[in-house]
């Protein structure tokens, strides 16, 4: 299967290219590199540009052929940032998913996979989730993440001649990289817990964000998703696309995929701080603003 993956240069993109390759399938990078840069080594064809483009897109179909299906990965993803740059996250993530989207349809690529976020719950009472909680995003990323969402469904249900179908699969924090590292994080600084601990310094305090959450060590529950078994997901959507739509009846469906465990950011951590015991110490600051924070207290889990 020829795919196109639009943001297949960057971190998730990118892992989920090699893993169809080594599948047997043709990944189609399209990425305009806003966001970092070309991965070294990529072996397979690469556009450069932007995925709102209509003579782009047309260009890859003339020469790549009508790819069986999209994969949607390109989208802006820092939460802090959102806050302050709203119209920004709003104009890249949902202006121009519409345009991609349309125009997907319009040069005959019928099916669409959306690399969606788990972050559109927001909090629950219960403490889990799963497919058919309502969405309660608190940030603008979240937001513009739900409503590519809705753009999808509804392009998929807007009548029989539409033709096109959709999947999103929502997941959480993903990490790691590709098992021979060919792709995976490569920006120096990050927002996320895992990356702050990786690029820690021994000896300067390492600054863990809420300490007082109703858990068992009081720091977050995050669901970690290592990024190899997210692309895994991405290919299994992938290949069985028509039967899961089959059997849902409907063009349209949303999945979770992720961990079935509970873990915590303060036991995720633990391992680091082992290893510099006496080197560093640990500040602990309270929660993020409501307005972004990410790291919701919660256990999380998929429907069957």
């Amino acid at each position: 299967m020829k795919i196109l993956i639009s943001g297949g240069a960057g971190y998730i993109g990118s892992v989920i290219a090699g893993v169809l390759s080594k599948e047997g399938h043709e990944p189609i990078i399209l990425d305009s590199l806003s966001g970092g840069q070309r991965p070294i080594n990529f072996a397979y064809p690469f556009y450069h540009g932007d995925m709102a483009d209509p003579p782009l897109l047309k260009r890859i179909i003339r020469e790549q052929g009508i790819p069986y299906a999209a994969v949607h990965c390109a989208a802006l993803t820092v939460v802090p940032e959102s806050t302050e740059q709203p119209a920004r996250y709003y104009r890249e993530n949902v202006s121009k998913t519409l345009d991609f989207f349309g125009n997907l349809r319009s040069e005959g690529c019928r099916r669409i996979l959306l690399s969606g976020s788990a972050s559109i719950y927001g909090r629950t009472a219960e403490g889990k989730l799963k497919e058919d909680t309502p969405p309660a995003p608190e940030s603008p990323y979240a937001r513009t993440k739900m409503i590519q969402e809705y753009i999808l469904e509804d392009l998929c249900r807007s009548g029989k001649d539409s033709g096109l179908r959709g999947i999103t699969l929502r997941y959480f924090n993903p990490l790691g990289a590709a098992p021979d590292l060919s792709a995976g994080p490569w920006k120096k600084e990050g927002t996320h817990l895992m990356a702050r601990l990786l690029s820690h310094s021994p000896g300067d305090p390492f600054v863990l964000t809420g300490t007082d959450f109703a858990t068992r060590d009081g720091t977050g529950i995050r669901d970690y998703f290592h990024v190899a078994d997210l692309a895994l997901a991405h290919l299994a959507v992938l290949e069985d696309f028509d039967s899961i739509l089959s059997r849902s009846a409907s063009p349209y469906l949303a999945m979770n995929a992720g961990s079935a465990e509970e873990s915590a950011s303060g036991n995720s951590s633990m391992p680091t701080k082992r290893s510099r015991e006496n080197r560093s110490t640990t500040s602990k600051v309270p929660p993020a603003p409501e307005t972004w924070r990410a790291d919701t207290p919660i256990r999380r889990e998929s429907q069957e």
